[in-house]
């Protein structure tokens, strides 16, 4: 909608609306309103706005584990109950084609966060029990950033049973599980490369974990306290471990828990007024229930009361680290048991009705994730069927084409969020992807006033798969329509006339959930010719977006670009028959570099006294003796500091004992960690030394008694991520040219600005006086100038040079444009796609 120009003053302040209904997008030139506007909140209901540690994210586990919805991510709000589905694994087209999607037999075994909650990671299970994978997910959404990796250490597939990291500690990700090669191995606990997927068994394991027959749950607590939940061995009996630290002498307890079985837990974080920290355990528990439970008396506190229907077993949990920068808004389900919900069918689309309807049918079917109703009436559903039962038993008629089209009301698609539609479904048609064609479509008025419909899911495509007996939940992406008013529209069409009489189409429990973008606008351009006398920065009828513009949050507010830098995991190895003689040897990346700590010896790659076929670290002056006695220690250096490191000893005397140990030291020469050996025989032994996060700068391998061989020494190390100031490249959103938004902001004072292409300049806003202003609640403060003669106007969303222009984030906001000019006349530069330009930019 475009409203007519109404000339006012340049200096109007902007009046701050409140809206009962989220208006559409508004390209209108109304000299009143800036456009530079932050708008309240809509009047959703606001799950993390008060609660905001609540937030759990949950993986659906696989069968026969959980009964239905193997492998669904699930937001879910733990203090008002609200679920909300976000991802369904076959809700993809592309990652089905690029063979990322998961089987259906392959569910979630381990969730946790990443660094700053940007990034969701996730074990898989399967029912055959097969090696784990390691999956990288984008929060608000659930789609994969990257194609899964195999769990593995080194070439042995291993099944991971959960995923946890430290609270509170520096990002290092550990798993629990077994090898898969060996079906009766006890669990072991893992250090996992998010990035590779490579596992190294920890040095110390527990000793308990062997009287567990299965490891289920992995958690930890302040301070580097370890809970496990599993099967005991000896008994078959559910059982939770509690290991303290308590300085070098763990302190273990042992909880039974008796026909409650944890499957998964989760950790919260919270500090009390003294900063103090406190864990807060959620367990997962195999009945499909969340429960709070307290690991100093093995007690269940609280089960969580999430609101129906169930939809499957949490094979993990966890709870967003950064809550204050993800929210969650939830349309009021649609669960049909009081009524319609203003749901619609049109049964007209062939001479012979159609046959959707509101049904009671499968109430009674005892089967999860659709709602039952009450003890006092059954529950209710949409229906493409006749003839069902309680519990099923229906069928479509098969003696003519039929079909028909179930519409929802409108529902608002807010136009600075990721929005997602979910739904319960039970399917039952013919095998055949030429008749009975299963959809579902959204259909919207475009800016142009033209009704368009969008295929949403289908059948044919795999987005919409049959359930057999039992209900799965679909999940669609909306946010390509934002800003709209849209209707979903479920349609079912035999085709040819059935041969056969399947059961049909069941529709329940409806979702319609929103994580709102922290800010959002667009970029245009000003190409209507018409004089912009009241600077006012309104998106005018003719404008186009503008694509290919980088626009950043300066964080620190110095007016250059500071890219992310993301996690990167290292590894190597130095061994001596792999490495020529050299009077100093170094790894040939420059990672490491060995010494002799006493003397300054070289290091030699020199012939095994045991045997001469194999080489081993040597040291002296020249041609160096192979055979490290009493006082020698061979040190190794790590420029980057590294968490996991091993050396392999070997005894070089015939007969008597010889005592090894590795120890492991920060920069600051404190002593971090510390493995001792004694070898009996002429067998290589591997000492390893590993600590939580990359610490350790170097290790140094030493002989307390007798003599010993070294060689291979080996590290492993992750640098940690560097979250840089957010970008985004202007892009089309489906409904425009130069859209932009920005995720994970917590509530703060932001200033935007932007890449200037060669050739372009600030035109509107002016850039402001020295003096700083202070923001303004709920908007910005825009400074305007009159402009000169003969300048030609561009808009822009965010700024370049505008070091005092604020964006104030305190819930949602949309940000309008601000103006710019070009003052060559040459043509236009076509824009970079990605954001590679922004990358070491200076101003």
């Amino acid at each position: 909608m475009f409203s007519k120009r109404v000339p006012s003053p340049p200096d109007t302040e902007i009046p701050v609306r409140s809206r009962r209904k989220r208006n559409k997008p508004r390209l209108r030139r109304k000299q009143t309103f800036r456009r530079l506007l932050a708008e309240p909140l809509e009047p959703r209901c606001l799950l993390n706005a008060q609660a905001a540690s609540s937030l759990v994210y949950l993986g659906i586990g696989p069968p026969p584990a959980s009964p239905t919805n193997p492998g669904l991510l699930i937001a879910t709000d733990v203090a008002s109950g609200m679920v909300a589905p976000l991802r369904a694994p076959f809700a993809s087209v592309a990652e089905r084609a690029q063979g990322w999607s998961l089987a259906p037999d392959t569910g979630f075994s381990g969730l946790v966060f990443g660094p700053g909650g940007n990034r969701l990671l996730g074990s898989t299970s399967s029912a055959a029990q097969s090696g784990s994978s390691l999956l990288t997910m984008d929060p608000y959404t659930g789609a994969q950033a990257a194609a899964p990796v195999p769990i593995r250490a080194g070439t042995q597939a291993l099944h991971i049973s959960d995923l946890a990291v430290i609270p509170d500690a520096s990002f290092q990700l550990y798993g629990i599980g077994s090898p898969v090669a060996v079906p009766d191995a006890s669990p072991r606990l893992y250090v996992i490369d998010p990035g590779s997927g490579q596992a190294a068994a920890i040095p110390e394991q527990p000793a308990w974990l062997t009287s567990l027959s299965v490891a289920e749950g992995l958690a930890f607590g302040q301070g580097g306290t370890i809970y496990v939940s599993g099967l005991e061995a000896s008994t078959n009996a559910n059982v939770f471990y509690v290991q303290q630290p308590n300085g070098g002498t763990p302190v273990v307890t042992r909880h039974p828990l008796g026909e409650r079985r944890v499957v998964g837990m989760g950790t919260r974080v919270t500090r009390d007024a003294s900063q103090a920290i406190q864990v807060d355990l959620l367990t997962s528990l195999a009945g499909g229930q969340l429960g709070w439970f307290d690991p100093g008396s093995g007690q269940f506190l609280d089960v969580v009361s999430l609101d129906a229907p169930q939809r499957g077993v949490a094979g993990d949990i966890a709870f967003h680290p950064n809550p204050a920068s993800l929210t969650l808004q939830m349309d009021p389900p649609a669960n049909f048991e009081t009524g319609t919900d203003n749901y619609t069918a049109d049964n007209s689309l062939y001479e012979m009705p159609g046959m959707w309807h509101r049904s009671s049918g499968r109430h009674d079917d005892k089967l999860i994730n659709h709602t039952h109703g009450g003890l006092q009436r059954p529950g209710f559903s949409w229906y493409y069927g006749r003839f069902e039962t309680s519990r099923g038993g229906g069928t479509y008629l098969t003696n003519y084409q039929h079909g028909g089209i179930l519409s929802s009301p409108l529902i608002a698609v807010p136009d600075c969020a990721t929005t997602t539609l979910s739904f319960s479904y039970l399917l039952g048609v013919r095998e055949r992807l030429d008749a009975d064609f299963v959809e579902v479509w959204v259909q919207y008025v475009d800016n142009a006033g033209q009704t368009q419909r969008t295929r949403l899911l289908s059948r044919a495509e795999g987005t919409l798969p049959q359930t057999g007996n039992r209900w799965l939940t679909a999940t669609g992406d909306l946010t390509p329509f934002a800003g709209h008013d849209v209707q979903i529209q479920f349609v079912f069409d035999t085709g040819n006339v059935p041969d056969v009489d399947p059961e049909g189409w069941y529709v329940d429990d409806v979702v319609v959930a929103s994580m709102p973008k922290a800010v959002c606008g667009y970029k245009f351009v000003d190409e209507t010719g018409v004089p912009d006398t009241d600077f006012n920065g309104h998106w005018d009828p003719g404008e186009p977006g503008s694509n290919g513009w980088g626009i950043y949050v300066d964080l620190d507010n110095n007016g250059v670009y500071d890219p992310a830098v993301p996690e990167r995991t290292f590894a190597g190895g130095l061994d001596a028959n792999t490495f020529p003689n050299e009077r100093r040897m170094i790894h040939p990346e420059g990672q490491v570099v060995l010494e002799v700590s006493a003397t300054g010896a070289p290091i030699w790659s020199m012939p095994n006294p045991l045997q001469p076929s194999r080489k081993v670290l040597a040291r002296g002056i020249t041609a160096g003796a192979q055979v490290w006695s009493i006082g020698q220690t061979l040190r190794t250096t790590f420029p980057t500091a590294v968490h996991t490191a091993t050396v392999d000893v070997a005894r070089a005397d015939a007969t008597g004992q010889t005592r090894v140990a590795l120890e492991a030291f920060d920069v600051h020469g404190n002593r971090l960690a510390e493995q001792v050996q004694t070898l009996t025989d002429a067998q290589w032994q591997t000492l390893t030394v590993s600590i939580t996060g990359s610490e350790i700068a170097y290790v140094k391998a030493s002989v307390d008694q007798g003599s010993a061989l070294f060689n291979n020494v080996r590290y492993w190390g992750t640098t940690a991520a560097v979250e840089g100031e957010p970008a985004a490249v202007t892009r089309n959103n489906g409904q425009h040219d130069g859209a932009f938004s920005f995720d994970h902001l917590p509530p703060g004072t932001y200033r935007l600005r932007e890449v200037l292409w060669e050739g372009w300049v600030q035109s509107y806003p002016a850039p402001p006086p020295r003096r700083q202003h202070r923001p303004r609640r709920f908007c910005t403060r825009d400074h305007s100038h009159r402009r000169r003669s003969g300048q030609r106007r561009l808009g822009s969303y965010g700024e370049a040079q505008l070091r005092k222009l604020a964006f104030c984030k305190r819930h949602r906001r949309e940000v309008r444009g601000s103006r710019w000019r070009r003052p060559t006349t040459r043509a236009g530069r076509t824009g970079v796609a990605g954001l590679d330009h922004l990358r070491g930019l200076q101003r």
